[in-house]
């Protein structure tokens, strides 16, 4: 059995999750995911469109909350739902990836959770013994 994406984390009034990788490629791929599957069940969303996304950030927590805040926006501004990510180009400066994915379909896809914002309390992505971490408190 292939290794879950995201860990949810008991948080008061918001939701958290934790996410670990190899890389930081893999970390902010597995954090996107998370965020999508999050709000909507990703079974059913297929790859019938491509999107690039650009981000920059000065330094790790940073540019994690400033990617998971693009991606949210691309759902909130348009139903966009990425089902797959490729992090082309990542360092502590930037990140350049492509989804795919389509528009949210009430009638094809389940709605899980609202979310309204990726949160800077708590957040961290540390690089420990070889493996990446990260720690992300949304908004609901």
């Amino acid at each position: 059995m292939a290794e879950p994406l995201f860990r949810e984390i008991e948080h008061t009034a918001d939701l958290g999750i934790e996410v670990e990788a190899d890389t930081p490629h893999d970390l902010f791929r597995r954090a996107g995911l998370a965020l999508f599957s999050l709000m909507v069940s990703l079974e059913d969303v297929e790859p019938r469109e491509e999107r690039e996304q650009v981000v920059q950030a000065d330094g790790w927590e940073e540019l994690l909350h400033d990617w998971l805040s693009a991606l949210l926006h691309q759902f909130l501004q348009d139903g966009f739902i990425a089902v797959s990510i490729a992090i082309d180009e990542i360092d502590a400066t930037h990140v350049r990836a492509r989804l795919a994915g389509e528009k949210l379909d009430y009638e094809r896809h389940a709605f899980e959770t609202e979310i309204k914002a990726v949160t800077y309390h708590q957040l961290a992505v540390t690089q420990e013994d070889g493996r990446w971490r990260a720690r992300v408190i949304f908004d609901v």
